[in-house]
């Protein structure tokens, strides 16, 4: 087992323009009831309009180059939004999932190529001899469904229980990065052997960078980029330096905004920002601005007419639209 120096830091250590991060990276003022939401209470000039409704826990959501909407629901099901607000069928050709508490079908993105290629990135919770673990992987869109789907990636090793499979995937420099929960599986996170609790990066087509941190290390899996996070599950490209952020779901008031560095450890569960629930105490962040939506949300995009769309995580799940007056 590997171990050095700890790499995790409270946001207000690195600051730099945060108004598309901050929407890019959840949350925007969400919480944890699953009652019925009371009315948003946007800052003057910006308004919350319902764009879509009737969603089963949406997670992800990607935009396509004319303007629609892709949005996974965790339940299994990829749908295409449309620019009016209708959602389409679910589409065909969509891989199995693990549906149980956390885990299902969770996030989409587009290849960089995509008008050339059509490929879809879809990451899922699949389950395997009774032991379930996230996966990766890529398929063509068509007018029906996603075709030609194959898997790119599978976290090793596979655990039980249905909580902290991370899964945003981001693109950036040529490069694919998928994020990994650490499945409550604490003592495997401090162990390059395992994708528990780490970021990856690989090739759009799976295959493994040259130049990964760990790819010569014989005991180390060359995908992983970064290690020892807890539950990774957004992230976002700064456009002003191109570095790459991610929000981490800690423990009890233990959430993080990290900058992201080719093998660093981020210290999980040895070093947190937050109480651990009452077994690590760290660190607290300042709340800089809200817009209260009063309800749980799981993904955050910015729409290429500069609006935030904001997916609420319910069974009825809505695509929200936050936008200037």
């Amino acid at each position: 087992m590997r171990t050095e120096k700890f790499l995790t830091r409270p946001f207000f250590n690195q600051l730099f323009s945060l108004a598309l991060l901050s929407a890019a990276l959840l949350l925007v003022g969400c919480n944890d009831d699953d009652d019925k939401p009371a009315p948003p209470t946007p800052p003057v000039g910006m308004v919350v309009t319902e764009h879509a409704v009737g969603l089963s826990n949406p997670w992800g959501m990607a935009f396509l180059p004319d303007g629609r909407l892709l949005v996974t629901e965790r339940t299994g099901q990829l749908r295409i939004l449309n620019t009016d607000g209708q959602l389409s069928e679910p589409l065909s050709g969509v891989p199995a999932v693990y549906a149980n508490f956390q885990g299902g079908l969770l996030d989409v993105a587009i290849d960089p190529d995509f008008e050339e290629d059509q490929f879809v990135y879809l990451s899922f919770a699949e389950e395997s001899g009774g032991l379930i673990g996230t996966a990766l992987g890529r398929g063509v869109l068509s007018e029906s469904g996603i075709t030609d789907f194959e898997v790119l990636f599978r976290v090793t090793p596979k655990t039980d229980g249905g909580a902290h499979f991370g899964s945003r995937i981001l693109f950036s420099e040529g490069y694919l990065y998928l994020t990994l929960g650490d499945r409550f599986q604490l003592d495997m996170l401090q162990d390059l052997s395992t994708h528990l609790g780490t970021i990856i990066r690989i090739n759009p087509d799976g295959s493994i960078p040259g130049d990964n941190p760990f790819v010569n290390e014989p005991d180390a899996l060359p995908e992983i980029y970064t290690w020892g996070h807890r539950n990774v599950q957004g992230s976002a490209i700064d456009p002003a330096t191109g570095r790459i952020w991610v929000s981490e779901m800690g423990p009890l008031h233990g959430d993080e905004l990290n900058m992201i560095e080719a093998g660093a450890n981020y210290g999980w569960p040895e070093v947190s920002w937050g109480d651990h629930y009452d077994e690590i105490n760290g660190i607290a962040a300042q709340e800089v601005d809200r817009i209260d939506l009063d309800t749980r949300c799981r993904d955050v995009k910015v729409a290429p007419d500069g609006s935030i769309f904001v997916l609420t995580d319910e069974s009825n799940g809505r695509v929200l639209r936050i936008h200037a007056e």
